[in-house]
């Protein structure tokens, strides 16, 4: 369970390694879409309860990655707000020493 936790914190942290989850999920989610509409369609409708599995963990997959390109997405703006405020202190700062 540590190893699980550590795994997330590594992900939810570092950004190249968030956009790459976001990345397989959504590219695991296509594949089983894909799966399940084509090939595995028909012995999946012979299976009530195979049928619900699979789509609910495609349905699982699928919002597993919007939640990680919503947090993405409100870590770059929180992100670009400090970066904005250090720049305005900068430039305040540069301006009165130069009075």
């Amino acid at each position: 369970m540590k190893l699980i936790l550590q795994i997330t914190k590594g992900i939810v942290h570092d950004q190249p390694m968030r956009r790459q989850a976001m990345f397989l999920l959504v590219l695991a989610a296509c594949v089983m879409v894909f799966l399940g509409a084509t090939f595995l369609g028909g012995w999946l409708t012979t299976k009530p309860l195979v049928f619900l599995l699979y789509w609910a963990a495609c349905a699982w997959l699928t919002l597993a990655a919007m939640l990680i390109a919503a947090f993405d997405m409100l870590a770059v703006r929180a992100a670009l707000q400090r970066e904005r405020e250090q720049l305005k202190q900068k430039i305040f700062h540069e301006h009165e020493e130069g009075r």
